[in-house]
């Protein structure tokens, strides 16, 4: 008893210090994770406060889809938690979405979108290695959890076909700012949109073009 007392004990702490906390790299366990997906912490974001900067991400896609490629795409979506992106599409407007999250509770919700061209891998972003390549990259309110947002960046684009394209969506808080200059330093902005909700959240979405010689 005193054993599950500690462990109770050491989650909530680290639940506490996870929503203190911002910044890059900042680590948080598997286990508190999988427990804010199980006790509903993430629901929200399926809520029509969210939807604005989702269907950003999603005029995005598709005007890679129709204007610039001609044709369906193939995409994957970074720390996708329950595959929130996957609501706004439509599976037959992508040639294959694949979602990776270090969550395996998350990956169990997101299984609830079901298609031959749609997949889920539970993976530590930061360690992935992508057996394919792809169309679009989305970073949805991932990037910041990384050790270094540019330089996972820069590793994610062996995983890109040659025409392929980031789509970065950042929550604007604290070091949010700092983020975005970063990143463009090393990605040429195709388009750049902020948004702000009713509940006067903001974000940043970007599409983003790799140089052929950027290095951090």
């Amino acid at each position: 008893m005193d054993i599950l007392k500690d462990k109770l004990k050491k989650l909530f702490r680290q639940i506490l210090s996870r929503f203190s906390a911002y910044g890059y790299g900042y680590k948080i366990s598997t286990e508190v994770w999988n427990l804010e997906y199980e006790s509903g912490r993430w629901e929200y974001l399926s809520t029509i406060h969210q939807m604005a900067h989702y269907m950003i991400i999603v005029g995005y896609i598709y005007h890679v889809r129709d204007e610039l490629l001609k044709n369906n795409l193939s995409l994957l979506d970074v720390g996708c938690g329950q595959g929130v992106i996957l609501r706004y599409l439509e599976a037959g407007q992508f040639s294959n979405y694949l979602g990776i999250d270090i969550s395996s509770e998350a990956i169990k919700q997101a299984q609830s979108y079901s298609g031959s061209n749609i997949q889920f891998v539970e993976a530590n972003f930061e360690e992935y290695e992508a057996e394919q390549k792809f169309d679009l990259i989305i970073f949805n309110e991932t990037i910041y959890y990384a050790n270094s947002p540019v330089q996972t960046l820069l590793r994610y684009q062996k995983f890109l076909k040659p025409h392929g394209l980031f789509i970065v969506s950042i929550y604007i808080q604290r070091n949010s700012l700092d983020y975005i200059k970063k990143i463009n330093n090393f990605f040429d902005v195709v388009s750049s949109i902020k948004v702000e909700n009713d509940k006067r959240k903001k974000w940043t979405i970007e599409l983003l073009k790799p140089r052929k010689l950027s290095q951090a």
